[in-house]
């Protein structure tokens, strides 16, 4: 059966209320994270995380935390002076931009492991999302470190096709697809999950926020409203990613910069916002991120 064909049947609903069926044997055992990232990444999230345990666990990893202060340096963060241990880069940066950091490092990492293009196109697109979102956030009244995590990780489902299934989904990058629904049917049929439940389900499985499972699940969600939450913003800094040349998927309907800035909250009225210059600003930023990893 053709790729068109496959694509006629809808998706099973991918909602954060959804009950999901688990994923095969290939995507349930995927390291996607280093153990050190997923207790870090759990602790972050906690309520009230102790500095010296976070500091503690990111110090049983030698190799991953030189990379956690390596980004912590860097100049895309702006630190005045040399951050020099683990403790201190928790306490200048803060608990949502380490969590950021561990989130980019582990991610990294996996990529380096995999080292496909089409994992690097994900992962290209889910950085882009990131900083996109980090730039948006001021306009949905969110901190920028939260906006930049929840970017960095709405197409984790994504990522774990791709290094689960590599010769399927590689069928998938490199098709040109009239709309995302479409390619999640496509999942549907290929892999018995679209990336958005792959997505939700690893989050539940990994004991993350339940904020990740839901941005996983509903980052696709075709609700139009210029409401201010945090899907609502990692929705439209996907789309702007693609829109800004981005994309891990190729698709027929992308929506244009123009249209999309018109989707953000407060507009007209804030049609002087600096959308001219963009696509430099998260250029800029990427390079500065990928250059800091070395």
């Amino acid at each position: 059966m053709s790729l068109l064909g496959l694509a006629q049947k809808k998706p099973a609903t991918a909602g954060p209320d959804a009950k999901l069926p688990k994923p095969p044997d290939s995507v349930c055992k995927l390291p996607l994270f280093r153990p050190v990232a997923l207790k870090l990444l759990k602790l972050l999230s906690s309520e009230d995380p102790e500095f010296s345990e976070i500091a503690r666990w990111l110090e049983c990893d030698p190799g991953f935390s030189a990379e956690v202060l390596a980004l912590a340096n860097s100049v895309l963060y702006g630190t005045v002076c040399q951050i020099d241990t683990l403790p201190r880069a928790i306490l200048v940066l803060g608990l949502e931009r380490t969590k950021a950091l561990t989130i980019t490092t582990a991610v990294r990492a996996f990529i380096r492991k995999q080292g496909t293009p089409q994992i690097q196109l994900s992962w290209n697109h889910s950085l882009a999302c990131a900083l996109v979102a980090e730039d948006l956030a001021p306009l949905y009244g969110m901190s920028r470190d939260r906006a930049y995590t929840a970017g960095l990780m709405h197409d984790i489902g994504r990522l774990a096709l791709l290094a689960a299934y590599p010769r399927g989904d590689c069928t998938l990058v490199y098709t040109l697809h009239e709309t995302i629904q479409e390619v999640r049917r496509l999942e549907q049929q290929m892999f018995e999950m679209d990336h958005c439940q792959v997505g939700s389900w690893l989050a539940r499985a990994w004991g993350f926020p339940d904020e990740f499972g839901e941005l996983a699940a509903r980052h696709h969600d075709s609700h139009a409203g210029k409401d201010r939450s945090l899907v609502a913003l990692v929705r439209i800094a996907c789309r702007l990613a693609d829109a800004l040349g981005f994309s891990g998927i190729r698709y027929q309907d992308t929506a244009t910069l123009e249209e999309l800035v018109g989707e953000l909250p407060g507009y007209p009225q804030n049609a002087s916002w600096r959308v001219d210059d963009l696509q430099a600003r998260i250029r800029d930023r990427f390079q500065l991120l990928e250059s800091a990893a070395g």
